[in-house]
């Protein structure tokens, strides 16, 4: 799709996207979204996919406020978890920009009181790549109470005793507190608040309307409630004492508009942006690698299911769990919001969703019929079963102009299905794209969404599906 350069047509086309009418894959994305927010046991979940630039489609399922009945909408604000750590890189590099910050300098001369730790010095880039030796906080640690005139240095007393893990650089160790101390110099080096520098910075420039700190003592009508997989409500916890690393309520639309805005450019060089995109090193010269994904300056750095390069973070906190992702390839952002916590391979889950959206594949070509399968279902790759142990039916329909896919599993399948999801007997799957090897089935479970190539003779579900190997095999 190019983009749209006449002001009025881009206008339009923006509209029609937001209000997800009319557009190539909106039924498709929309259907997987419903069949997301069924297997995941979240109340209410939110989307929004855009491609080179331009929002293409927006959607929501269930409800925000289950007790009231009150339905998602667009401009439902989540809590974005630990996506916040993107605005948060963002906002350091902007500052270093604007000369207020120097990303390799000792962390001591934004904020004084960050002790010794044996003459370990940390750096902003490495707070960033979660290199610094910090601890990660631990249960509970989010919940300490912030007054209105506390500062993120106030915060200091949470973590800052706590011993290095290991020396500055030496390693990759995710810490959540590590972004808090970058909250700490933000606030420090910019004469402001955290919640201000953020504003003046990122939100007001970018129009981020529906973006800002969670104040739990006057949270805003458009907020969702917070819930427990299956709909038990949850009290919020205030977690403004660890600013920088989570705190940050937004919408969908307006985390794709971040991510569109930083890898154009607009917020800061695109020079730091390519920095900021390239894996960070450990002191042995070594990329900093989390496993699944490498670590640049705040992005994660990984492969989609077909070995595109994708950039994205993720969130998971009491009552939320977020993503926003960008393919590089294909220049299409997404992010997924939702108002329960729950386990899942959620980076493919927002890329099959942004697939959904984009590729509009061919409905006269869906290969509707019944089959049945049988294969294996490893639970443990180091223990492949030598026979068969799971089985099923499946079958292929095109209902209301959409490809879906009902499994019904047996055996080892279906035993791993319930152990997720009780009341599970079955998984649904929309067709979102066809290539050369047959058509893309986009599976819905209760760990995410995952791809199933289909083709007449083979069923494949691709990528880290929850860590078992699956190899399975049609017939009619």
């Amino acid at each position: 799709m190019k983009a749209l350069t006449h002001p009025i047509l881009a206008a339009a086309m923006f509209f029609c996207a937001a209000t997800g009418e009319g557009l190539a894959g909106e039924k498709e994305a929309q259907a997987l979204l419903d069949a997301i927010a069924d297997m995941s046991g979240a109340p209410g979940l939110s989307a929004a996919v855009s491609q080179n630039g331009i929002m293409i489609w927006a959607g929501q399922s269930g409800f925000a406020d289950l007790e009231r009945k009150k339905p998602v909408t667009q401009t439902t604000r989540f809590r974005i978890a630990s996506v916040s750590k993107l605005l948060t890189a963002a906002l350091t590099l902007k500052l270093s920009e604007k000369g207020l910050l120097n990303l390799d300098e000792d962390i001591r001369t934004y904020v004084p009181d960050w002790p010794d730790h044996d003459g370990g010095v940390i750096t902003l880039r490495q707070l960033a790549a979660h290199t610094s030796g910090i601890a990660h906080y631990g249960a509970g640690d989010r919940g300490t109470p912030f007054n209105e005139d506390d500062t993120l240095n106030d915060s200091l007393a949470i973590y800052a005793h706590k011993p290095l893990l290991f020396a500055p650089g030496k390693a990759y160790n995710y810490s959540s507190y590590g972004y808090a101390l970058m909250g700490a110099a933000i606030e420090n080096a910019a004469g402001s608040s955290f919640e201000e520098a953020l504003s003046v910075n990122l939100i007001e420039p970018l129009s981020l309307r529906r973006t800002s700190i969670e104040d739990i003592s006057n949270l805003p009508e458009e907020a969702s409630r917070l819930y427990r997989q299956g709909g038990a409500t949850l009290t919020p916890n205030d977690q403004r004492a660890v600013l920088g690393a989570t705190g940050v309520l937004s919408t969908p639309g307006d985390l794709v508009r971040f991510a569109d805005a930083y890898m154009r450019g607009d917020i800061i060089s695109s020079e730091l942006v390519a920095q900021s995109l390239t894996p960070a090193i450990l002191n042995n010269g070594a990329p900093v690698d989390a496993g699944r994904f490498k670590v640049g300056f705040g992005w994660r750095i990984g492969e989609n299911w077909e070995t595109e390069t994708v950039f994205h973070h993720a969130g998971l906190t009491p009552g939320a769990r977020s993503i926003l992702t960008v393919n590089a390839s294909r220049k299409l952002s997404a992010a997924l919001l939702s108002n329960a916590s729950w386990t899942s391979r959620i980076e493919t889950t927002g890329e099959l969703i942004a697939t959904a959206a984009a590729e509009n594949p061919d409905r006269e070509t869906c290969p509707t019929g019944e089959w049945r399968y049988e294969g294996i279902f490893a639970s443990d790759p180091d223990a492949y079963p030598e026979t068969p142990n799971a089985e099923g039916s499946l079958g292929i329909v095109l209902y209301e102009d959409v490809c879906r896919m009902t499994l019904a599993p047996q055996g080892e399948l279906a035993a791993w299905l319930a152990q997720l999801r009780n009341d599970a007997t079955e998984m649904t799957a929309v067709m979102v794209a066809e290539r050369p090897t047959g058509a893309v089935f986009a599976v819905a479970t209760p760990w995410g969404a995952f791809p199933l190539y289909f083709s007449e003779t083979a069923l494949a579900l691709k990528g880290d599906f929850a860590g078992r190997t699956v190899d399975l095999s049609l017939h009619r």
